[in-house]
């Protein structure tokens, strides 16, 4: 999504039952350029040692909007993988519902194991989500996780109605660090290299124009940009960080995000003007943003000159390109 104002944001949901899935939810998260409201859940799968302690972190760097926690029974986590401890916890799967989330509210639902409870009960409810790897090219062609021997256990889940990893109709993609040797090969394949994802974030200091509120310390909103020689939009300059070049001419746009609670005060246009003057010290001759056609008369009024419809296609949408030169 392109620099934009008003309350056309997404919420997401990350459901976490291990440490990497935090990782990889928070670098997500952070290297995210589009507009969005962020929730963690944190799953008791017996991976996540010091569950409660993590929740406080995450919540206090206020990386997410809030950070729900969905702790299970103690007899469930100390289940083997026995007959009869499977027999429980599918049991208990088939009656499972969390309390406090109605996944009706979220437009982008994110998660590792589909096959896990939480998992599980998203598929028993059709509910539409995103699948993302459970461990760093899980899905590849003779990977541990993929390959499965045990012919009971094959069994048993066709008894309890269970589908096997990554093979739910209710699966929109499935997101992968690298698409080559999978050994899936019938759902929709994204590929989203982690190496990428660090590099954005790595370089997001450089980037970014955060503002803060004083009194509680939560991060208002934000504005962040590359710096190029180049003179016209392209869709790489999403997803790829190498182009950035700091002593680069002109400046272009890729993300706004004010809070909802903060907006209609002011302070997207109070961070934008904010961003012109830092981005004018440093000598740059121009700015540029996409936005859609609705938003064109608006950022004209800010200053902005209309170039006509953009080459870039991100999201497959049709972007006006809009330039503000120095």
């Amino acid at each position: 999504m392109r620099v934009s104002f008003g309350d056309d944001y997404m919420k997401k949901i990350f459901f976490c039952n291990s440490y990497y899935h935090i990782l990889i939810s928070i670098i997500k998260i952070i290297a995210d350029n589009k507009k969005n409201i962020n929730y963690i859940v944190l799953t008791d799968d017996n991976c996540i040692i010091d569950f409660s302690s993590i929740a406080k972190k995450i919540k206090n760097n206020k990386i997410v909007e809030d950070v729900y926690c969905i702790k299970y029974p103690k007899y469930l986590t100390k289940c083997n993988q026995s007959f009869l401890g499977l027999v429980k916890k599918n049991i208990f799967c088939i009656f499972f519902k969390p309390r406090f989330l109605n996944l009706n509210d979220y437009d982008e639902i994110y998660i590792y194991n589909d096959t896990s409870i939480v998992g599980r009960y998203i598929n028993r409810i059709n509910k539409k989500y995103i699948l993302l790897e459970d461990g760093t090219d899980c899905y590849k062609k003779n990977h541990n996780y993929i390959i499965e021997n045990n012919k009971a256990k094959h069994f048993f889940k066709k008894i309890f109605g269970i589908n096997e990893l990554g093979s739910s109709n209710n699966i929109e993609y499935i997101e992968v660090n690298d698409k080559a040797n999978l050994e899936i090969s019938n759902k929709k394949i994204v590929e989203n290299s982690k190496k990428d994802m660090f590099e954005r974030v790595e370089h997001a200091p450089e980037l970014f124009l955060v503002a803060v509120d004083k009194e509680t310390g939560t991060i208002a909103g934000f504005l962040n940009g590359l710096a190029t020689d180049e003179e016209a939009f392209r869709d790489e300059f999403f997803t790829d960080i190498t182009v950035h070049n700091p002593e680069g001419k002109n400046i272009f746009l890729l993300g706004l995000d004010v809070r909802p609670e903060y907006r209609r005060q002011g302070l997207a246009r109070e961070i934008m003007n904010q961003y012109v003057k830092r981005e004018q010290a440093k000598g740059r001759k121009m700015l540029k943003l996409t936005c859609l056609e609705q938003k064109v008369e608006m950022y004209k009024k800010m200053g902005y000159k209309d170039e006509g419809i953009s080459a870039s296609v991100w999201g497959d949408e049709e972007w006006h390109e809009m330039s503000y030169a120095f």
